[in-house]
């Protein structure tokens, strides 16, 4: 379980589609450059939104002075997960739209001040041990936003260690 916010932010941010790019990435024809793909305007590194091929980041700014979409910030303390209701319920959804032929649907339950995702074959598995066990994960916290943020994070780390075969949910 991850107590640290900025270390559970982190894997919020990745598991939405961000990475993050050091400032000082090795230099190519005078720019910024780091991995496949990546030209980083100057002095702009931090989390930045992948494209939707997965292997390149849209980084470059038009215009310095107006926020870039794409730029999520600039350090970790920056990533929003924990305290805006906003981004915490973009993780919901993405958690929610993941199919998987045992699991299911990933369903996400919000409360008071506790908050359970649970595979919807969850019913499978109580009715015959033998289907084996299904995703369940409850957290309580001192709000709902804070349980939800936690039940999120511990989802995430149980998705990326598991690897599990997923399904993109296509009828919403």
């Amino acid at each position: 379980m991850v107590e640290n916010k900025d270390a559970g932010n982190k894997i919020l941010a990745e598991f939405a589609g961000y990475r993050y790019i050091p400032w000082n990435a090795k230099e190519r024809d005078g720019k910024k450059f780091y991995g496949k793909g990546f030209i980083a305007s100057e002095h702009k590194g931090g989390w930045w939104k992948r494209d939707q091929r997965n292997t390149t980041i849209r980084a470059i700014l038009q215009n310095k002075n107006k926020q870039d979409p794409n730029y999520l910030g600039r350090n970790h303390k920056n990533l929003p997960f924990a305290n805006d209701w906003n981004w915490l319920i973009r993780i919901v959804e993405q958690i929610e739209s993941i199919f998987n032929k045992h699991h299911g649907y990933f369903g996400v339950y919000i409360s008071s001040n506790s908050c359970s995702i649970q595979g919807t074959h969850l019913h499978l598995s109580l009715e015959n041990t033998k289907y084996g066990s299904v995703y369940f994960n409850e957290e309580y916290g001192d709000d709902k936003k804070e349980a939800t943020w936690q039940a999120c994070v511990n989802f995430v780390e149980w998705y990326n260690e598991h690897k599990i075969e997923i399904h993109k949910r296509t009828d919403i």
